[in-house]
C-alpha cells in the first residue's frame, strides 16, 4: 500500500466475468462513499493494464504474469464457479497458481497482503456446461482452503455484490483504524484544521451536494417514466394469435428483446443514480465531518437542506414502489414460455432487484445524513 492506495487484483476464470465486473463496480462505489472519510482509495490492477508482452524463451505465460503482478497488489480476490481454469506448468490452473503465490507472500509477511475468496454455488444453466473433472478440482481446492481461513459461498450476483461490498468496506475500516492508531498525532492535526485551511470550501461542497442531488432526482424521474412505458408495452394480450405457434414465438422473442434492452436501461440507471447520490452524500459527509457548526450561513439554508433530504427520501421511496408494482409484479405474472424468454425475464428481475437494493442503500445514507443534520442543530 502506498499513499493510502490499496491495489486490488481479481483472480478468476472466464465463467465468472460478471462477478469480476461487479467487483470493479463496487470498488468505484466504495471509493466515492469512503475515500474522503478514510483517505483510502481502492485501485484495480490486472492483466489488461499492468502486464506487458515479454518473451524469455524459458517461462510460460503464467510465470510472466506472476513475475509482473505479484508485488503490484495489496488485496487478492479469488472467485470460482464451475471452471477451475487452464492448467499451468506449476498448478492445475492459473487462478490456483496466482492464489498460491499470494498465499506465500502472506505467509512471508502477514501485513503485506489481504486474501479473500468466494465460491459460486448456483447450478449451471446447461448440462453441457458441467465438467466433473473441473468440479472435482474445485472441490479439492475448496477443501484445502478450509484449513487456511474463511471463504464465502454465494448463489447469485446480487448476493455476491452484497458480500464483496461488505468485505471491502470492512477491510477499509480495518486499514483506517490501523492508520489512526499509528498516526494519532497526524490525524489529530488534520481534524483540528480550520475551515479556511481545508482544500475544498463550504460553498464548493454545497454546490456539489445540490448539483448531484438534482441529477440523481432527475435520474429517478426518468427511470420511473421508463418503467411506466415498459409496463404498458410488455403485455401478451391480443398481440398474437394463440392458435398460431409461429406468431406466438415471434411475439415472445420480441418481448424477450424488449426485456433485455430494459435490463440494460435498468443497470444504467442503477449505476448512474447511485453515482450521483453517493457524490452528493459524500459532499454532505465532508461538510459535517470537517466544518460541523460552520456549515450553514443561516437558518434558511439549514431548513432548505433538511427539506432537500426529506424530499429525496420520499422520491426514492416512490421509485421503489413503482419498480415493485409497475415492473416486477408485471413480469412475475408472465408464465415461463421459452428458454430465451425465461433468461430475459430472470435477467430483468435480477437487475430490478439490484436496483431496489441500491435505492434502499441510498435511502439509508439519506436517513443517516438527516440524523447528522439534526444533531448539528442541537
Amino acid at each position: 500500500m502506498s499513499n493510502n492506495i490499496l491495489k486490488v487484483f481479481v483472480a478468476a476464470p472466464n465463467d465468472v466475468n460478471e462477478e469480476r465486473e461487479i467487483v470493479y463496480k463496487v470498488i468505484d462505489e466504495v471509493n466515492v462513499s469512503t475515500k474522503n472519510i478514510t483517505g483510502i482509495t481502492l485501485q484495480v490492477v490486472g492483466l489488461d493494464s499492468d502486464v506487458r508482452s515479454k518473451i524469455t524463451g524459458r517461462d510460460d505465460g503464467q510465470e510472466i504474469i506472476d513475475e509482473q503482478m505479484l508485488n503490484k497488489y495489496d488485496i487478492f480476490i479469488g472467485i470460482l464457479w464451475k471452471n477451475f481454469g487452464t492448467p499451468t506448468t506449476k498448478s492445475m490452473s492459473g487462478t490456483e497458481q496466482e492464489f498460491r503465490n499470494a498465499l506465500r507472500k502472506l505467509e512471508d509477511d502477514p501485513e503485506s497482503i489481504d486474501i479473500m475468496f468466494y465460491f459460486c454455488n448456483k447450478a449451471p444453466e446447461f448440462l453441457d456446461d458441467i465438467s466433473p473433472e473441473q468440479l472435482g478440482l474445485i472441490k479439492n481446492f475448496k477443501n484445502d482452503l478450509k484449513e487456511k481461513g474463511l471463504y464465502f459461498n454465494y448463489s447469485n450476483n446480487i448476493e455476491f455484490e452484497e458480500l464483496i461490498r461488505k468485505d471491502l468496506s470492512l477491510l477499509i475500516t480495518e486499514k483506517n483504524n490501523k492508520n489512526k492508531q499509528s498516526k494519532d498525532s497526524e490525524s489529530s492535526n488534520y481534524n483540528e484544521k480550520k475551515p479556511e485551511e481545508m482544500s475544498i470550501g463550504i460553498l464548493d461542497l454545497f454546490e456539489n451536494f445540490n448539483e448531484n442531488v438534482e441529477l440523481g432526482a432527475n435520474d429517478l424521474k426518468e427511470y420511473t417514466v421508463e418503467v411506466k412505458k415498459f409496463s404498458e408495452n410488455i403485455t401478451l394480450g391480443s398481440e398474437f394469435n394463440p392458435n398460431d405457434l409461429d406468431s406466438v414465438k415471434k411475439t415472445v422473442n420480441l418481448i424477450s428483446d424488449h426485456m433485455d434492452k430494459f435490463s440494460e436501461t435498468t443497470d444504467y440507471y442503477s449505476s448512474q443514480t447511485k453515482n450521483h447520490f453517493f457524490k452528493a452524500l459524500d459532499s454532505f459527509i465532508n461538510l459535517s465531518e470537517n466544518y460541523k457548526s460552520n456549515i450553514f450561513a443561516n437558518d434558511e439554508q439549514f431548513e432548505e437542506t433538511k427539506s432537500t433530504l426529506e424530499e429525496l427520501d420520499n422520491e426514492i421511496k416512490k421509485a421503489i414502489i413503482s419498480i415493485k408494482k409497475g415492473l416486477i409484479e408485471n413480469i412475475d405474472n408472465i408464465p415461463p414460455i421459452t428458454t430465451k424468454f425465461n433468461k430475459s425475464k430472470n435477467r430483468l428481475v435480477q437487475s430490478s432487484q439490484n436496483l431496489i437494493k441500491n435505492f434502499n442503500n441510498i435511502r439509508k445514507m439519506v436517513n443517516d445524513a438527516y440524523k447528522t443534520l439534526n444533531s448539528l442543530d442541537n
